[in-house]
């Protein structure tokens, strides 16, 4: 049995990929390295067009015009559509703040620019992803960012000899792969979006596809290649988690084995010659799911993130897997009143599609700056207002609350002593969930009636062993811990964290270092993780009705109930705070008191907030009086 010009085993990797970011972005937790499903994708566009235009340049057929004609015929339909019915969406649900947001983003992913967007608008405090419904469109942008230099790049390599061609991709791959590693350190947003950064990724399928060796590979070759290549596709989607720095050298899991797996099917004449893997990727359901994989991508996200931002929470198991069902039906609609039509325009219509896709691309961007001009259309919620809440003006300053990730802390101990006492003296050491702390620690610095020092670092936890590459500058700040508390004289360390977003198994060395603090002679405490929610608390009040409701003002908690109960275990030989019974009755926790907010965003106190914890639970570290509890 023959095999088809198309590659069958390259529609099945497809199916691979989108089938795991949706299990990602649709909350399944078994599958945290789903979203480098987005990698798979650009290893394959790399090869496809590479082989296309090998096959066009065969055929004296190349020309930069077709090559658009083809991507345009190929993307733009598809993509026009999903972002009209997301726009529409977008226009009853979101509020006028987050519809701005959406139309600049609208714009720049018309002009195939949202990378940039959104790396632009990517911050610590930024706005959640769920506020940002055309999120998924940075990827679209990487890959036509590469199409803008790429065909003249393979038609240039395709002059020369292929050893030299298969060189000069190398050194060029090489060196955006440096970048990526490089970016991990100094730049992680910038290498997360960014076309310099990722462009390896895709020249991996650039090379893989001019490297094409004449003979079959053989049977233990196919084999071998198809187990490694599924191997590490699998290890990247089920070890990696959202917090590991990315791209990088994780990267090369689902890219250097979605290369493996496309080369245990180059050359192969009959289907019977396909490796075990390959036969698994080129079942009719599998490779049908990949045809529509494009459109799957394009509607899942907007699907997921509008359910979140409505609902206000994430979504169960049942309704993740029906989102994910329904996003393959309207994906395969999609694809078969869109996609397949437009798929088969006859070339004599050149000059009209790419006449069409730039004036569809720059009409999405004219469509998509009217919600800024209109200033959101802000009448459709005449009562919305957010509100500024004080609190984060008084963290101290970058000396105190560093937010730089690749150099340590620049502290000094005179301007981060918060507040002056009469009995012993007090590190706050941890991220921007201990730096909350100190607004209610300035206006209930009598109670306290110690010094109080703070040493804080955004994303860093207060962990010895903490390690991370996005953020370079923390280990080296931690480290300095022990050395401070003796030249400072420090008698109690209080610790306090975003421990929802610590590794597990970084977590769990928490021992480690409260080990290491008592040895320094100085009493632990560690204060667990105080309430988080889906967005910020505004939102909610807004969304939910309680905003009219003067005496309702629970949210559900997205803290896990047993959270703080496994903290505790870990704190072990220190005293052991839980901030939810402060706030929260079981998972509900009350977010604010009539039209006083408890907190500025998602989860850090607001100055009242940060007021009431301090009275409720901070201040219990020491006593008036000096006695420790």
């Amino acid at each position: 049995m023959t095999l088809s010009a198309r590659r069958d085993d390259i529609d099945g990797l497809r199916c691979v990929a989108i089938l795991s970011v949706l299990l990602f972005h649709f909350g399944f937790s078994f599958i945290p390295g789903g979203y480098t499903g987005v990698d798979v994708f650009f290893v394959i566009s790399g090869y496809v067009i590479t082989k296309s235009i090998h096959q066009d340049i065969a055929r004296d057929q190349f020309s930069i015009g077709n090559f658009y004609f083809k991507r345009f015929r190929r993307i733009t339909p598809a993509f026009v559509a999903a972002l009209l019915l997301t726009s529409v969406a977008c226009y009853f649900l979101l509020l006028p703040d987050d519809l701005i947001d959406f139309g600049k983003s609208a714009a720049a992913a018309s002009g195939f620019a949202s990378n940039f967007y959104f790396w632009k608008t990517s911050g610590y405090f930024a706005s959640a992803a769920q506020t940002k419904p055309l999120l998924h469109t940075w990827s679209l942008s990487v890959e036509e960012q590469f199409y803008i230099f790429s065909p003249l790049l393979i038609y240039a390599l395709s002059r020369i000899a292929a050893r030299k061609a298969l060189w000069a991709l190398a050194l060029i791959m090489l060196a955006s792969f440096a970048v990526s590693v490089a970016a991990v350190f100094l730049a992680p947003t910038l290498g997360f979006f960014g076309l310099p950064s990722r462009a390896w990724e895709l020249l991996i399928g650039v090379w893989l596809a001019t490297f094409d060796p004449r003979s079959q590979p053989s049977r233990a070759a196919r084999q071998a290649l198809g187990l490694a290549g599924a191997g590490l596709i699998a290890a990247g989607m089920l070890l990696l988690r959202e917090d590991d720095p990315f791209p990088g050298w994780y990267a090369l899991l689902p890219c250097v084995g979605a290369a493996l797996c496309i080369a245990a099917g180059t050359n192969l004449r009959r289907r019977e010659d396909q490796s075990l893997v390959g036969r698994a990727l080129s079942r009719r359901p599998v490779v049908w799911i990949g045809w529509i994989s494009y459109s799957v991508y394009l509607v899942h996200w907007p699907i997921a993130a509008l359910f979140q931002y409505r609902m206000l929470r994430a979504p169960t198991p049942v309704e993740g897997l029906a989102m994910a069902g329904f996003s393959i039906v309207l994906g395969a609609l999609f694809w078969r009143f869109i996609e397949q039509p437009t798929r088969h325009i006859a070339p004599h219509h050149m000059r009209r599609v790419l006449a069409g896709g730039v004036g569809a691309s720059l009409t999405g961007v004219a469509l998509g700056l009217l919600p800024v001009m209109g200033h959101g259309f802000a009448w459709r919620y005449p009562e919305w207002r957010q509100q500024k809440i004080a609190g984060l003006e008084d963290w101290g300053g970058a000396q105190c609350f560093h937010q730089d990730p690749t150099t340590p802390i620049d502290w000094d101990a005179a301007k981060c002593t918060r507040i002056h006492g009469e009995k012993g003296r007090i590190l706050l050491w941890g991220d921007s969930f201990a730096a909350q702390y100190t607004p209610g620690i300035l206006r209930d610095g009598l109670h306290i009636n110690s010094d109080v020092l703070q040493y804080t670092f955004a994303g860093c936890p207060p962990l010895l062993t903490y390690n991370s590459l996005a953020r370079t500058g923390c280990r080296a700040s931690n480290q300095r811990v022990p050395e401070l508390i003796r030249q400072q004289h420090i008698d109690t360390v209080v610790m306090a964290a975003k421990w929802t977003d610590v590794p597990q198994h970084t977590l769990h060395e928490m021992p480690a270092t409260i080990d290491v603090l008592r040895r320094a002679g100085v009493r632990v405490v560690v204060i667990g993780q105080s309430p988080e929610f889906a967005m910020d608390v505004q939102r909610i009040d807004y969304l939910s009705g309680q905003s009219a409701q003067k005496d309702r003002s629970e949210w559900l908690t997205s803290v896990d109930a047993d959270f703080n109960a496994r903290m505790m275990k870990l704190a072990k030989g220190a005293t052991f705070i839980d901030p939810m019974s402060a706030f929260c009755n079981g998972r509900s926790c009350q977010y604010k008191s009539g039209s006083t907010y408890y907190f500025v965003d998602y989860g850090h106190f607001s100055r009242e907030g940060s007021l009431r914890a301090v009275e409720s639970y901070f201040s219990s570290v020491v006593r008036a009086d000096g006695v420790r509890l």
